[in-house]
């Protein structure tokens, strides 16, 4: 056990070595330790934006949800970061399952900002579907970048496939996801998912009614 928290001490050893150790020791019962480590890692301002961003999910990991959301919020709002990080930073918000209106509003935000690097984007819309929030703003921003002629195909399709997981048979929804489904100009994998979203949101309608 000795050996693994010196492991984790070490940030300079090869990051995925130094991510095992730390989930290791969190499933051999010493999470509060790990966790102890990884909030002191957070608030070393030597440290860089990776081993941020890797401290914090496994904060998250290690039950710490609050804590590692905090940090999380700070590396989206750090306009310096590198675009990997941010790329994680999202994916790792969408996976902790924590729909705080501060995580909503980060998401579509960073989804619907042209001047973000594509991925991240695409990472910001399929984190919206994760969590499964279906408020007003978050279906808004989803939906008027499925209508998008301009956006990249890829961050439609996880538009349109996050409205799906969201079940909100909405009007404006079905009307939006019908017409890019009939629309021959769009993307046939966007096409598609429209459809099959549509489908999904239809059955669980009429599913609510019996």
């Amino acid at each position: 056990m000795l050996g693994l928290l010196d492991l984790v001490r070490d940030t300079n050893i090869d990051f995925w070595v130094w991510f095992n150790a730390v989930q290791a020791l969190g499933q051999l019962g010493h999470a509060d330790e790990v966790a102890n480590i990884m909030l002191g890692l957070t608030h070393d301002k030597r440290m860089g934006n990776w081993v941020y961003s890797a401290a914090a999910e496994a904060l998250g990991q290690l039950g710490h949800v609050e804590e590692a959301i905090a940090v999380l919020l700070s590396l989206v709002s750090n306009k310096g970061i590198e675009f990997g990080v941010l790329r994680s930073v999202v994916q790792t918000l969408g996976q902790l399952g924590h729909s705080s209106d501060a995580v909503l509003s980060s998401l579509f935000d960073l989804a619907q900002n042209k001047g973000v690097d594509g991925e991240v984007r695409l990472a910001a819309a399929r984190a919206l579907g994760q969590l499964g929030h279906a408020d007003e703003a978050v279906l808004s921003s989803l939906l008027s970048l499925t209508g998008n002629s301009e956006a990249d195909d890829q961050l439609r399709l996880a538009a349109v496939q996050a409205l799906g997981q969201l079940g909100r048979a909405d009007e404006a929804i079905l009307s939006g996801l019908l017409a890019l489904a009939r629309d021959k100009d769009v993307q046939a994998g966007v096409r598609s998912a429209a459809y099959q979203s549509l489908k999904a949101l239809l059955g669980e309608a009429e599913g609510e009614k019996r």
